[in-house]
């Protein structure tokens, strides 16, 4: 018994916004059939005509009441029944077509927001409908209660009270239905929260597998292209004629084209086939979008194209400097590879727009691209004696001995007074015997210097550090005879340089002491003027 009860109560609850909605319906339908009444009663023409403009109006009432107990019967299927599909012929309207797919994906994750303020938004003017109705209702009420002997306009406020009454059961009508709908669509309405992880959801489950299927068929037919054409052009017989050339580059730049748009022309049919129309409609916009932007941004990237295809003031394999250094155009591209075989690290990775400025030439095979190497010892400015030990793009590092440290940047460097030693080099240095050995000085005494320091140096450094040792007379000086021993040594005793300096002199010395030979000093002579 309990239970019949309580199914009955739900039923009722159930059933209560329905029988709501049916109250205006049978007073409009009791309305109806009163005027019908009243017409066939009337003899009045202008009556007549009066009473059928109420019954008309009532009508349209009454079906409005209809449609609306339909519309909340109906919920939220009633709208997959009630939209009209019209037919799209202007350009205009086939655009928007095209883009409606994005515009309602977009419009989707807040219908039910649009959908609640519009309710909200009829619901508060219906409601200000019948709070003026209703005051015009008992205006009219008060005005019937003060009116006694007037017939005619008694029957005239009592047409108007029906209209009235009329309007405001409308009023009412469609306030209390939209309340109910308002009351329906906060139930149903989903939390933030839910509309978030519901639109991630969705998404996934419709286009997750779409997108993943068009990013694996892009990249198949991206790399499939250029796998070929690499083949091709592997297998091609010009290949060693055309490498670097005009041909392979715009043969390079055509298979980059074409790869890209193998690729854009797989994704768009991977969306056709899986009749994906939005990701479709975003797909077209952004390559539209991309193509309307190259339209204009291109031209002036003209002659970046033309260096990208070795017709510039740059080209492959030749000679440019930069930042006060040589270097190899290796390859010419978006960004280009230069490099310097002897500096660590010698490889530079520049985007066209800085080498655009640039100028190449070609480079003899027996140019040099640095005065030095690691390990090679150096005289820098006549003074600095040092051993090098890196060389990079930014720094030269020199160590001297003893081993303090010494580092210059590489432009700077560059600029210096070098002398490399370790190819080789020659020491020269003057001396001077007394002028009582004058009888032999073009006889033996060169010779004999040649031999001692000659057996000195021999005994020092070895023989095969010594290339060639020569002493020649070199001048009558004011106080001496002058000779010049010239020295050349090779590469190995560049580490030596100075004590090889001071070694030349020793042995000189060496000599004198040997053959007796007197070193001179300067000497000031003075001379005594004849008296007359």
């Amino acid at each position: 018994m309990v239970q019949a009860e309580e199914s009955r109560a739900v039923e009722q609850e159930t059933l209560a916004p329905y029988q709501a909605a049916m109250i205006p319906l049978r007073t409009s339908i009791e309305q109806l059939t009163k005027l019908d009444q009243e017409l066939k009663k009337s003899a009045q023409p202008e009556r007549k005509n009066d009473l059928q403009a109420q019954i008309d109006a009532e009508r349209k009432r009454l079906q409005q009441y209809r449609e609306n107990l339909a519309d909340l019967i109906g919920g939220s299927e009633e709208n997959a029944f009630t939209d009209v599909v019209t037919e799209k012929r202007t350009l205009q309207d086939q655009f928007s077509d095209l883009l409606s797919p994005l515009l309602e994906a977009m419009q989707e994750p807040t219908n039910h927001l649009r959908e609640r303020e519009n309710l909200r938004k009829n619901f508060l003017a219906w409601e200000n409908r019948e709070v003026k109705a209703g005051r015009v209702v008992k205006r009219i009420q008060t005005m019937q209660k003060e009116v006694k002997d007037d017939d005619l306009f008694a029957r005239e406020l009592d047409d108007t009270e029906r209209l009235w009454v009329g309007r405001l059961a409308e009023a009412q009508g469609q306030s209390e239905l939209l309340a109910l709908k308002l009351e329906e669509l906060k139930k149903n309405s989903p939390t933030v929260w839910q509309s978030i992880t519901g639109a991630m959801s969705n998404f996934w489950k419709n286009r997750g597998l779409n997108v993943l299927l068009a990013i694996v068929v892009g990249l198949v037919g991206y790399f499939s292209v250029r796998k070929i054409y690499l083949f091709i052009k592997t297998a091609s017989p010009l290949k060693k004629r055309a490498t670097g050339g005009l041909i392979s580059r715009v043969s390079d730049l055509v298979s980059i084209a074409l790869a890209v748009l193998t690729s854009i022309i797989g994704i768009l049919l991977v969306f056709y086939l899986r009749e994906d129309w939005l990701l479709l409609t975003l797909s077209a916009v952004l390559i539209i979008g991309a193509a309307w932007a190259a339209k204009s941004s291109i031209p002036p990237y003209m002659d970046q194209i033309r260096m990208i295809l070795n017709l510039g003031s740059v080209r492959e394999g030749e000679r440019v400097v930069h930042l006060g250094l040589p270097w190899k155009v290796r390859s010419l591209g978006m960004y280009s590879d230069f490099h310097n075989p002897e500096l660590e690290g010698g490889c530079l990775r520049l985007p066209i727009r800085d080498v655009m400025p640039m100028v190449s030439r070609q480079s003899d095979p027996k140019e040099s691209w640095f005065p030095t190497q690691v390990g090679d010892w150096v005289l820098a400015d006549l003074e600095i004696h040092a051993k090098v030990i890196r060389q990079t793009p930014e720094h030269v590092v020199l160590v001297k001995l003893g081993g303090s440290i010494q580092t210059y940047p590489t432009a700077d460097f560059l600029q210096l007074k070098l002398e490399n030693l370790s190819h080789g080099f020659r020491l020269e240095t003057t001396v001077g015997i007394d002028y009582a050995h004058r009888l032999h000085a073009n006889d033996d005494v060169a010779q004999k210097i040649t031999d001692v320091v000659e057996s000195g140096l021999i005994n020092d450094i070895g023989h095969d550090s010594l290339k060639c040792i020569k002493v020649e007379f070199y001048q009558a000086g004011e106080s001496s005879l002058d000779y010049r021993i010239l020295a050349d040594f090779d590469g190995s005793t560049a580490a030596r340089y100075r004590y090889l300096q001071r070694r030349l002199q020793a042995l000189f010395l060496d000599a004198c002491n040997q053959y007796g030979w007197e070193i001179p000093f300067p000497q000031l002579t003075l001379h005594q003027g004849t008296n007359r």
